[in-house]
C-alpha cells in the first residue's frame, strides 16, 4: 500500500503569496487541514472494503472512505441565438439578459473555473479560433516562464490554462478517444460537457457565430476532473479530483467555481469546499436530475441551481429537495464540437447563474481512498481510497 498526499503542501504555494489576490486567499485557508488528507494506492489483491478496515484500525489514521465517482448530469443541444429563449423571448419568461447586458457585459478580471470534463482548446466560440485564446484563462507567470519549470511555485508545472487532474490506471477505464494518462497541463475536452458549460458561462458574443455567453467578458479556467467511460459515455466525475480542483481554485484566487455534476458526502471534498468558501470563492452547483445525489447543492454556502422550462415552470426531471435558484431552460443552446441533441437538465444548467452574482456586485478511477469513519457508499471502478491521517501537532 502506497500513500500519496492529496493536496500540494503549503510550502509549494509560497511564491503565489506575492499577489494581492493570493495573499487574501492564503490568509483565509487552513492549509494544515489540507495536509491531513492522503490517497492510499492499493495492491490489486486488496479490496477497498478490507483496506478501509485495515486503515481504520491504525492509530495514526482517523478514518477512511471510498472515493466517489459520480455522473455528469446532462448533454445540451447544439443551437444559436435564435433558440436561446432563456436569454429573451416574447413572453419574457427568461432571465432578463438584455436588461442585465445594458448594465454590464462582464469583466475580464473575473475568473470562473469550469470544473468538468475539460474545455475544447480551439472551439471558435470560446477561443476566437486561437488555441486557448478569446475568453480562456491564462496564468501569465507560467505563460512567460520556462517550459518544464514550475515558474509560479504552485506545485503544477506549466499550468498556463488550467489543469487536468485525471490519471487513470489504464485505458480500460476510458473510451478509446479519451486522455486517460497522467495529470498534465492540457485540460482538453473529449466529452463535450465541459465545453458546453463553458459556452453558457462565457461564449464570445457579438462575433456573428455560435451562441451568446451569459457573460460576454470573463476568463474561463478549465479544470478537468471528468472523462468518458464505457459505463458513462456522457461523462463521469472523480470527486477526489474535484477536491483538488477546489483547493487549486482557493489558492489561485478564482472568483467562481461551476460544478455541473452529482455529489455525495466525502470528507476531503467537504473540507476543500469550506476552505474555498472561506477564501472568497463562490460555488455554483446543479441541484440534481432524476434523483441523482446532490449533497453539496444543499449546503448553505453553495448557490444551488435548478432548471425551468420555456413556461418558467420547474423542469419535470428536477427532484425537489429545497427550492434553489432557478435557471431556464430545460433545453438550452450551446455550440458543441459535434452535433448531439438532447434535453439539458439541471447539472448543465448551472452555467448561466455562475456569472450573475459576480457581475452584480486526482485522481480518477484509481486505487485510492479517503479517511473518515464513514463510507460514502459510492462505488469506484478500481480499488482506491483516501486516508485522513491524525495530525500529532493538531489539537483535534
Amino acid at each position: 500500500m502506497r500513500f500519496e498526499r492529496e493536496f500540494p503542501p503549503d510550502a509549494a504555494w509560497a511564491p503565489l503569496r506575492g499577489t494581492e489576490r493570493a495573499r487574501v486567499a492564503a490568509a483565509r485557508l487552513d492549509e494544515r487541514g489540507f495536509e491531513r488528507f492522503w490517497i492510499a494506492h492499493l495492491p490489486r489483491d486488496l479490496s477497498v472494503e478490507r483496506a478501509i478496515d485495515v486503515l481504520g484500525s491504525e492509530p495514526g489514521i482517523e478514518s477512511a472512505e471510498r472515493i466517489a465517482i459520480v455522473p455528469v448530469l446532462a448533454t445540451p443541444n447544439d443551437s444559436l441565438w435564435s433558440k436561446a429563449y432563456y436569454f429573451f423571448q416574447a413572453s419574457r419568461r427568461d432571465i432578463s439578459a438584455r436588461e442585465a447586458w445594458d448594465l454590464t457585459t462582464g469583466d475580464t478580471s473575473i475568473v470562473v473555473a469550469i470544473i468538468d470534463t475539460g474545455v475544447l482548446m480551439d472551439h471558435p466560440d470560446l477561443t476566437g479560433g486561437v488555441p486557448w485564446g478569446g475568453n480562456m484563462y491564462t496564468n501569465w507567470a507560467e505563460q512567460g516562464g520556462q517550459p518544464g519549470v514550475d515558474d509560479d511555485g504552485n506545485g503544477y508545472v506549466d499550468d498556463v490554462h488550467g489543469w487536468d487532474f485525471l490519471a487513470l490506471d489504464d485505458s480500460s477505464q476510458a473510451q478509446p478517444s479519451e486522455d486517460w494518462r497522467d495529470e498534465d497541463n492540457d485540460p482538453n475536452d473529449f466529452v463535450g460537457h465541459g465545453t458546453a458549460v463553458a459556452g453558457l458561462v462565457g461564449a464570445i458574443t457579438d462575433n456573428h457565430i455560435g451562441v451568446a455567453g451569459t457573460a460576454w467578458h470573463v476568463r474561463l479556467m478549465p479544470l478537468r476532473v471528468g472523462w468518458s467511460s464505457s459505463r458513462a459515455p456522457s461523462g463521469e466525475i472523480d470527486l477526489s479530483s474535484v477536491a483538488r480542483a477546489f483547493h487549486y481554485c482557493a489558492v489561485m484566487g478564482v472568483d467562481v467555481m461551476n460544478c455541473s455534476f452529482a455529489s455525495v458526502s466525502q470528507g476531503d471534498l467537504e473540507f476543500a469546499l469550506t476552505q474555498a468558501t472561506n477564501a472568497g470563492v463562490l460555488t455554483i452547483f446543479s441541484a440534481g436530475n432524476n434523483g441523482s445525489p446532490a449533497y453539496l447543492a444543499l449546503r448553505q454556502d453553495v448557490m444551488s441551481v435548478a432548471a425551468t422550462d420555456a413556461d418558467d415552470k420547474i423542469a419535470m426531471f428536477f427532484e425537489s429537495r429545497r427550492l434553489p435558484s432557478t435557471s431556464p431552460p430545460q433545453a438550452c443552446s450551446c455550440r458543441r464540437p459535434r452535433s448531439t441533441r438532447s434535453s439539458a437538465p439541471t447539472a448543465w444548467r448551472s452555467g448561466s447563474p455562475t456569472t450573475l452574482p459576480r457581475r452584480a456586485a486526482r485522481r480518477s478511477p484509481r486505487r485510492s481512498w479517503r479517511a473518515r469513519r464513514r463510507c460514502s457508499g459510492a462505488t469506484r471502478s478500481s480499488a482506491a481510497c483516501l486516508a485522513w491521517r491524525r495530525s500529532t501537532s493538531s489539537s483535534d
